[in-house]
């Protein structure tokens, strides 16, 4: 029931930043351009979350966090992205998360 909590929670703010969304979001799921997590742990060190985009990302939406912690790039900042990972981190505690990656 959560997780779909979170999702309705998502919808709502990505229809206040003009992301057309019409269903919940789903983890591991495209969505357009982008690629959902939901429901992702970020630690306080890089963290690699994988993904599936035919390019690299150039950054991420922050839909909500288990522990009230910001979560930011890694260490390297963009340097280690691809189409296939982000590597990001969380502060000042680790957080389950969910982010929209485009």
């Amino acid at each position: 029931m959560a997780a779909l909590g979170r999702a309705t929670q998502a919808l709502r703010a990505s229809q206040a930043v003009g992301i057309p969304l019409s269903d919940p979001l789903v983890d591991n799921t495209p969505l357009g351009s982008f690629w959902v997590r939901v429901g992702v742990t970020v630690n306080t060190t890089n963290t690699t979350i994988p993904i599936q985009l035919p390019r690299t990302p150039s950054g991420f939406i922050l839909f909500s966090t288990s522990a009230g912690a910001i979560v930011y790039e890694g260490s390297a900042g963009q340097a280690g992205w691809s189409g296939s990972q982000i590597i990001v981190r969380a502060y000042p505690t680790a957080t389950v998360a969910t982010l929209l990656i485009g």
